[in-house]
């Protein structure tokens, strides 16, 4: 049995070490590209639901006085009722209780270079009063006026916030 030269061998990985390297990040791209289809789906359809999407901070509480994260809102379209039906919406996000559900993150919301385990989102909106999430009532689709196409609606970014928190 013949054997390839050392020299060889070390040209062949040089050359298939970048081409693996490239496979995995065109399918972290195609995952991350899914996670963004799958939430907006999501968003999609609550506002099928109630007639609008999710505001940025949904208010709870006896006096909706106590903020939420929209990511909360959309559990139950992404197949996460439980986990919904556990999260206390009469509680801050950071109470106890609320706290211990932040490790059971759906990995939908995590970015798939993000370390496994990771709590914080890497799916954002965009807030403010240029954009669809503005102010605490959910936003019309008939509200959106230059059309659906041209609207930024879940960006990807790396951030250091939890992804219960009602911060974007």
């Amino acid at each position: 049995m013949s054997q390839m030269p050392a020299n060889a061998t070390t040209t062949t990985l040089m050359l298939v070490a970048p081409a693996l390297q490239n496979a995995r990040a065109a399918a972290r791209r195609t995952q991350s590209a899914n996670n963004l289809k799958q939430l907006a789906l999501a968003m999609h359809n609550y506002a099928a639901v109630y007639g609008h999407f999710p505001p940025p901070v949904v208010m709870g509480g006896p006096k909706n006085d106590v903020p939420h994260s929209w990511r909360i809102e959309i559990l139950p379209y992404l197949e996460q009722l439980a986990l919904y039906q556990a999260y206390r919406m009469d509680e801050p996000w950071d109470s106890d209780h609320n706290k211990a559900l932040i490790d059971l993150m759906p990995p939908l919301f995590r970015h798939p270079e993000a370390p496994e385990g990771a709590t914080s989102s890497s799916y954002y909106v965009l807030t403010g009063d240029s954009t669809i999430f503005h102010g605490t009532k959910g936003t019309r689709f008939e509200e959106i006026t230059d059309g659906t196409s041209n609207t930024l609606l879940i960006i990807e970014a790396e951030r250091d916030i939890p992804w219960t928190k009602p911060e974007d």
